[in-house]
């Protein structure tokens, strides 16, 4: 056979029967003609395409276009969306298509909702903010009050109750519940104090030491009733027993 070499690249060259026989190749790389069949891939020394990066473009924003020995490399810009981060918090990251894709997260107010009342909602710059607190009336043992947090009010030493966006009016007075058996509640509400049995009187913003003796009153019929001893005395009565009240009827 290597005595049939006709020096062309594209043929191929037997010895039959004493005879040359020089077959022309069906595709013959390196004849410096891209033929069909023939690819930049295949055979880059006829099918070149590029000899710089510059003279890649397959018109598509989302591949990066390189020549790469000889040949033009598209290569997407994601597979998946992992590849994709803006480091951008307020951004749906995706790819698509090979093109990745950075969603806002909102891009009006109406768009950004906490459900949370006591926030304004806000798009900013593609991301939602939430801003406020929700402020209410602290009340206190002492009947003050003061417009402000719920955390805040809690850390107030003497409050007793926050009431959600209402004014101080809202708070409920506190004061000593005096019972008959002298017995006394401190900071209690004058509807609390009421129902409670065995109350007798209610003192609004003071303590317990403001509370009178109750004692049996007797009077002149032998009838009996649990007063304090002015309370007695202005009633014609005798201040029998302080303390005690009257059952059983001591007065008889």
């Amino acid at each position: 056979n290597t005595q049939c070499d006709d020096g062309d690249n594209c043929t191929t060259d037997e010895c039959d029967g004493g005879c040359c026989v020089n077959t022309p190749m069906t595709l013959c790389c390196g004849n410096n003609e891209c033929e069909s069949g023939e690819t930049c891939g295949n055979c880059v020394e006829d099918c070149a395409e590029c000899t710089s990066n510059g003279q890649c473009d397959d018109n598509d924003p989302c591949t990066a276009n390189a020549c790469d020995n000889g040949c033009c490399n598209y290569t997407p810009e994601c597979t998946s969306n992992g590849q994709c981060d803006d480091n951008d918090p307020c951004t749906a990251n995706a790819c698509d298509n090979g093109c990745c894709e950075y969603t806002p997260e909102c891009t009006s107010n109406g768009q950004c909702d906490d459900n949370d009342p006591c926030t304004a909602n806000e798009c900013n710059g593609g991301c939602c903010e939430y801003s406020g607190e929700c402020t209410g009336a602290c009340c206190s043992l002492d009947n003050s009050c003061s417009s402000t947090t719920e955390d805040d009010c809690i850390d107030e030493p003497d409050s007793i109750l926050w009431l959600f966006d209402q004014p101080c009016s809202a708070c409920p007075n506190f004061g000593a519940c005096c019972f008959l058996a002298n017995f006394c509640a401190p900071d209690v509400t004058e509807n609390i104090c009421v129902g409670l049995p065995g109350s007798f009187l209610w003192l609004f913003d003071q303590d317990c030491s403001q509370c009178p003796t109750f004692g049996a009153c007797c009077f002149i019929n032998n009838t009996c009733s649990d007063l304090t001893e002015d309370q007695c005395l202005n009633a014609n009565g005798i201040f029998w027993l302080p303390n005690e009240d009257c059952s059983p009827n001591p007065c008889d």
